[in-house]
């Protein structure tokens, strides 16, 4: 028996004749099937996804490492029929350590939320709970469907066969690249049915200028959204980038002249050979980045002029590429099994995570000294933390640092009455880093009171306000300090504050 990983099959080689015959797989199912990978249907009947390994039990039964699926499978020695005995489950309600995962490919959304591509539907990370529920795919359909896929249902009761790259736009819908069934699938972040973005079903390289759905994608294999929600397709096999209109659904290639190769350097970017469109990423001004698979490069097409460059090479493998909310390129060398970062500002390159050896280890460690096994995905959260599917896992790489900036060294509020309250000063304090500004405590000396608008943190680029007033008790000049104690580097900060009490407050006759 052969697991044939790449064609999703196990086949058998005869012995007396050495002819080759599928056992399993490569079937769309049957009445009597159970679920949507076809357990209850002979195996000819079946789908597996990415079977490893197989062996036989003590009985003739074939089992069946069907790592895509996260299940072992057995088909019967007498019936040849295949159900599920290990694994499958979807781990919907529990915490995220409690879940097992073979997720690829991963995207966060502005609220923290992880979404992560399984064989066979796409799952929620709630950022609050850490809870995991299935979001997308899975399903059996329902009743209205247009299509076999389900689409027009609720995108649970769905089928995703084969979900890969993510991404969510500013308005909370996520994009599906559906690789194997070259589509681009859309879940509404409002009622949560999913339809086709792009794609007819049909692999080809067609429709360029005319709407998306009638478009013919070639497995898209990565999908990213701008702030204006157009989204765009890694068109994986025709080694192109296109571009789906947020408003007109107009499909357009805008990188990439659809033959496999290396050229076009410093020119248009649709004249430009790429060689697998592996995944793409865009940055806050509109950039458009590639990884260009089989040229072991990234390119980065100007969105000012269309002009296309590579901004690194002799990589290895480039797969899943992000970018955080200051400019810099994080990347997944996938045979290297590392994770590397590009500073936006020097354009030094620097490794992340993995230790350049394929295993497992390294947790709670260093991430450089840790060891990844041929990631894919990689995504960055808007604290600057980067999570990297591997392993069956989420891993997490805590990168961000908080700086703290404050627009005065030191206060001066005059001369205030004695017991009066002096007018409100302001400090604005701005996170100038890349991970959560937060405060330990803000104090003040005696005769200043303080009020702020910190809160529990400040996240990286925005700020806070820090309100003071002077409450003289005498007459004379006093000093005062405002400590603030963040969690930066060099620990507490102070600004001086300083008054003068004039006169007394006047009381009322008779008191």
């Amino acid at each position: 028996m052969i697991a044939d990983t790449d064609w999703y099959l196990v086949r058998r080689v005869d012995a007396l004749t050495g002819i080759i015959t599928v056992v399993a797989g490569g079937g769309s199912g049957c009445a009597a099937q159970t679920d949507a990978v076809g357990d209850g249907c002979p195996a000819i009947q079946s789908s597996l996804n990415t079977p490893y390994g197989v062996v036989f039990d003590g009985a003739g039964n074939l089992l069946i490492s069907d790592w895509g699926t996260g299940r072992v499978r057995r088909i019967d020695a007498s019936s040849g029929v295949i159900t599920t005995v290990a694994g499958g489950g979807t781990g919907d309600g529990l915490p995220a350590l409690s879940t097992a995962f073979s997720s690829a490919w991963i995207t966060i959304d502005a609220a923290g939320n992880m979404f992560m591509s399984e064989a066979g539907d796409v799952r929620r990370m709630d950022a609050a709970t850490t809870l995991i529920t299935r979001y997308a795919g899975g399903g059996a359909g329902c009743s209205g469907q247009l299509d076999n896929l389900g689409d027009g249902c609720l995108a649970r009761d769905a089928s995703v066969p084969s979900p890969n790259g993510l991404a969510v736009d500013n308005l909370g819908n996520l994009f599906i690249a559906d690789s194997s069934y070259n589509r681009v699938r859309g879940v509404d972040a409002v009622t949560h049915v999913i339809t086709t973005a792009a794609g007819t079903g049909r692999a080809g390289y067609t429709g360029d200028n005319g709407p998306a759905t009638s478009a013919r994608l070639h497995y898209p294999n990565g999908v990213a959204v701008d702030s204006a929600g157009n989204f765009f397709i890694a068109d994986y096999i025709n080694n192109v980038i296109r571009r789906v209109d947020a408003i007109t659904h107009v499909i357009t290639t805008v990188a990439g002249n659809g033959t496999a190769g290396y050229s076009g350097d410093g020119g248009p970017a649709t004249s430009a050979s790429l060689h697998l469109a592996e995944a793409v990423a865009l940055d806050t001004s509109g950039n458009i980045f590639i990884a260009d698979l089989f040229n072991h490069r990234i390119r980065r097409v100007e969105a000012a002029t269309g002009v296309i460059t590579t901004v690194l090479s002799d990589l290895d493998w480039p797969g899943g590429i992000t970018l955080d909310n200051v400019g810099n390129l994080f990347f997944i060398e996938h045979f290297g099994s590392i994770a590397l970062r590009m500073d936006a500002a020097t354009g030094l390159v620097t490794t992340v995570a993995g230790n350049g050896t394929a295993g497992f280890s390294g947790d709670n460690g260093p991430a450089t000294s840790a060891a990844l096994y041929y990631p894919v995905g990689i995504a960055v959260d808007a604290k600057g933390s980067i999570f990297i599917p591997d392993n069956n896992r989420i891993r997490k790489v805590d990168l961000g640092v908080p700086a703290m900036a404050a627009s005065a060294t030191s206060l001066n509020f005059g001369k205030v009455k004695v017991g009066r309250q002096s007018k409100p000063q302001r400090i604005t304090i701005t996170n100038t880093g890349t991970a959560l500004l937060e405060f330990f405590s803000i104090t003040v000396s005696a005769n200043f009171l303080e009020s702020d608008t910190c809160g529990s943190g400040v996240e990286p680029g925005a700020t806070c306000q820090i309100s003071l007033n002077f409450v003289p008790a005498k007459k004379g000049k006093e000093s005062g300090t405002l400590t603030i104690k963040p969690n930066v580097a060099g620990g507490s900060t102070s600004i001086t504050l300083s008054g003068t009490g004039v006169g007394h407050a006047k009381h009322p006759h008779g008191s």
